[in-house]
């Protein structure tokens, strides 16, 4: 039996045991308005346990908080300790000795109910009784306790609800443009963009002990497969290109190991490492690998992190039901230009009139010595500056500034678009981001194969005259017949234009379209309807059509920014 009053500063603030009442569980509660998802993201009956877990360690439970629990099967929980009087009154250094104390001493408790369990005793003290309860799903018998003291796998976990609150809050600046990389660009599932919640709070500045770097936190290794990593530039630390590597890299892993849930273990553990493992067990299946009853196939870190998952996608559609108050910040703004010569900072903020500490907030990338003038911003690099510079980037003499999701320069030396092959990139990959295909591709660079090497430049898209080719987002009633119809132009056409598979299209989908002279005069004075989605913004809509936010608040008669999902937007042409 502990002493509590040894400690004279204090009272140790021990947890009322577990209550099974839904009343008082919000996850509970909230899970009975949750949106549609992705079904590889739909929460199996058996994981749900388990997941709640995290949802109480990223929601509930707050730095000052000790959650002991069993190491394998996190969903019971033995006690939960409240050291927040505690950390009011000590000091920084003797709080965390304290707690370190008790911790021991509530662990020797739990350890001395278990034995009393291993031993065949009936439970008799209110923790025993606890522990008989909370373990009951994993069977019968006294070797379930055993099996506990025998590997030591009473843990302790710290609550990280503050810093998930920020996460929530600092994820408003990214989300919409990780969102249009991961479904626009490569065709994911929007829920793998819920990832960095787990991996750094959205937290771009995030570097961690063992050397993994910025949103996604790529371990160098990993990274230099998808990323430029140097003593200048190091791209995990720049949300835009890292998301871009994350969605080649998760492509991947759910290329090799057929299932979402395991593409995500993949990332965590490694998609060899998961592969074989899903070999070893014999089975594919993330609940039977998570859950089983007598092996643990993957370590802590990788055997919960798709059910962390499954608790950040509840958090977030939720958010406001877990973190009340809680307001997203604005989605970044951004324009980006390729630097085609060396710049040194000072030169970069005297042409564009920005100051330093933005140029660094949107240029994590770049090194220390950099910025300190040491050595120049390299050729090549992508600079990103707030949009209301873009204007005045041209006088960094680039050939073109781009948006967000385009790679590219205008060259009068190649013709046409050109595109420089970065690491990860195929020739399908990129003909499907400059909506071609890899023949025309080929046919432009008289190319024999479909292989590329990083740095080679390809033209993605010759000079033509006539009109200039119109973003049209596609309504209800539309057919390829009535589009082409309605602009001039034909059904095959369209379908060369954007690549498509077939004749089919869908309510929402954007469209190039190259409209006769005469079409593209009505098209300009005309407007497109837009389904509002979940995650949009006017930013992203307005950079999504080529029209400016200005131009689609004054077409909808809008004063402000906010928007809501279902809601049509007129598009002006």
């Amino acid at each position: 039996m502990i002493n509590d009053m040894r400690y004279f500063l204090l009272v140790v603030l021990m947890m009322s045991l577990p209550v099974a009442a839904v009343a008082d569980n919000p996850a509970t509660l909230s899970l009975v308005s949750a949106p549609k998802r992705h079904s590889a993201f739909e929460v199996p009956s058996r994981l749900r346990p388990r997941m709640n877990f995290w949802i109480d360690i990223f929601a509930k439970y707050g730095r000052h908080n000790a959650v002991l629990h069993h190491r394998d099967y996190p969903q019971v929980i033995f006690k939960v300790l409240d050291f927040t009087a505690e950390a009011n009154i000590l000091s920084e250094s003797a709080y965390t000795n304290l707690r370190r104390r008790i911790v021991d001493e509530h662990v020797q408790e739990i350890r001395a109910a278990l034995t009393n369990l291993a031993a065949g005793k009936e439970a008799s003290t209110a923790l025993e009784i606890h522990i008989e309860r909370e373990m009951r799903f994993l069977g019968r018998g006294t070797d379930k306790y055993r099996h506990i003291l025998d590997n030591s796998l009473i843990r302790s976990q710290t609550g990280i609800k503050e810093k998930s609150r920020l996460a929530v809050q600092r994820s408003g600046r990214y989300l919409p443009i990780m969102e249009r990389i991961f479904v626009e660009e490569f065709g994911l599932p929007a829920e793998l963009t819920r990832l960095p919640f787990i991996e750094s709070s959205f937290d771009y500045t995030a570097y961690s002990k063992v050397g993994a770097a910025g949103l996604w936190q790529f371990m160098p290794r990993t990274g230099r497969q998808y990323l430029t990593i140097n003593n200048l530039i190091d791209e995990r630390r720049d949300p835009i290109e890292a998301t871009r590597a994350a969605a080649k890299y998760l492509k991947y892993a759910y290329e090799m190991l057929g299932s979402w849930p395991l593409a995500v273990t993949g990332y965590n553990h490694g998609p060899y490492g998961v592969k074989r493992r899903v070999q070893e067990m014999g089975t594919g299946d993330i609940t039977t690998l998570v859950e089983h009853p007598t092996k643990r196939v993957f370590g802590f870190a990788s055997n919960n992190f798709y059910p962390e998952l499954l608790a950040a996608l509840e958090i977030f559609d939720h958010y406001q039901t877990y973190f009340p108050g809680v307001v997203k910040e604005p989605t970044l703004q951004i324009a980006e230009y390729r630097l085609t010569q060396p710049l040194s900072v000072r030169q970069v903020m005297n042409q564009l009139g920005v100051d330093l500490e933005t140029l660094k907030s949107m240029n994590y990338a770049i090194s220390d010595s950099v910025w300190r003038g040491v050595q120049s911003i390299p050729r090549g690099y992508v600079l990103k500056v707030p949009n209301t510079y873009s204007l005045r980037l041209a006088a960094l003499s680039s050939p073109q500034s781009r948006p967000a999701t385009i790679d590219t320069a205008t060259s009068s030396v190649y013709g046409g678009v050109v595109y420089t092959v970065r690491s990860g990139d195929t020739l399908s990959n990129i003909a499907r981001r400059y909506r071609t295909s890899v023949n025309e591709i080929k046919r432009l660079n008289n190319l024999n194969s479909d292989l590329v090497r990083v740095g080679q430049r390809l033209v993605v898209s010759a000079k033509q005259g006539g009109p200039t080719p119109l973003s049209y987002t596609v309504v209800s009633g539309d057919t390829l017949g009535t589009i082409a119809s309605k602009f001039g132009t034909s059904v095959a056409e369209i379908v060369a234009l954007n690549s498509l598979s077939s004749n089919n299209i869908r309510v929402g989908q954007v469209l190039s379209i190259k409209p006769s002279s005469a079409a593209n005069r009505v098209a300009s004075s005309s407007s497109a309807v837009y389904r509002v989605r979940p995650g949009d913004s006017l930013w992203s809509i307005s950079r999504a059509h080529g029209v400016s936010i200005q131009a689609i608040q004054e077409a909808n008669n809008l004063r402000g920014s906010n928007i809501r999902p279902g809601q049509q937007l007129k598009i002006p042409r």
